[in-house]
Parts: structure tokens; sequence; C-alpha cells
């Protein structure tokens, strides 16, 4: 059974972090240098779609981390475009099964997510009180979308 396309998102390099949030992205300006060439070699090596946000966008000047409202309506137009272009519309070969979401969180994304954030309910509160400090106090059923690192 043919495989569809993966699409590997490299995210665009953090400016110098400011506000509340900078010590927690101390020193990440410079862990970012060469990250998009990285993201673009393991998409070659794996046969997947590649893009490279920060050839599209930047991060804030408010917070130097996140994106403003004008860089997600830009990014999203550009993944589209990528989604839509006739080489996003090619299958894998044949060969190893795709494993379901649910085994790629747990194989792979899971320990890479705590091995940055520690253990789930510790990130948690964590994000929680960082909404809170900023007036931002989450709702039940709220829908949020994050795209940075």
């Amino acid at each position: 059974m043919p495989r569809p396309s993966i699409l590997l998102i490299a995210p665009p390099p953090i400016q110098t972090p400011k506000g509340l949030i900078a010590p927690k992205f101390q020193g990440g300006k410079q862990k970012c240098v060469g990250v998009a060439q990285q993201y673009s070699l393991v998409a070659e090596e794996m046969s997947c779609l590649f893009f490279d946000v920060g050839s599209i966008v930047s991060s804030s000047d408010v917070d130097g981390i996140h994106l403003d409202k004008n860089e997600h309506s830009l990014l999203g137009i550009a993944i589209q475009r990528k989604l839509e272009s006739p080489l996003s519309s090619k299958n894998f070969p044949d060969g190893d099964d795709m494993t379901t979401y649910q085994e790629h969180y747990d194989q792979h994304l899971s320990p890479v997510y705590t091995w940055m954030l520690g253990d789930f309910y510790t990130a948690c509160l964590a994000a929680e009180k960082e909404l809170r400090v900023v007036g931002l106090i989450p709702n039940e059923g709220d829908l949020v979308v994050d795209v940075t690192k």
C-alpha cells in the first residue's frame, strides 16, 4: 500500500527572546543556526517534502519567539501552496507500512517532547502559568494552534 507524502516543516529561527518567556528561551537564537538545513537533510534522506518556514516569515518582534498575526496568514498560504503543488501529490515507493499517528507519537515525538518539556502534567502547569501571567486564561474547549518550536 503506498504511503502518503510527509511534509517536514522547519520552524523559523527565533530572535533574541523578550518579555516573560525570555529566560525559557535563553541561548535559543544560537541553537537555531543551521536547524533548517538539518531538517532539509533529514527530509531528503527520508524522501519527505520539505518546507523552511524561515524562508517565508520570521519570529515576532514582540517576544522574539512566536509568529505575529500577519506571519500566520503568510505561513498558512505558503503551506497551502506547497501542499497543492504537483510534487506533494507523489506517493512514496511501496515498502514499509506507515505507522499509525499514535505509534508515530509514541515512538518518535513523545521522547523528544518529554526531553524538551519534562513530563506532560508539569509542562501543562507551566504553560497555564505563562498564559495567566500575560492575561490569557484558557477555557475548556478553546482551540489554540502554536506553530513555533
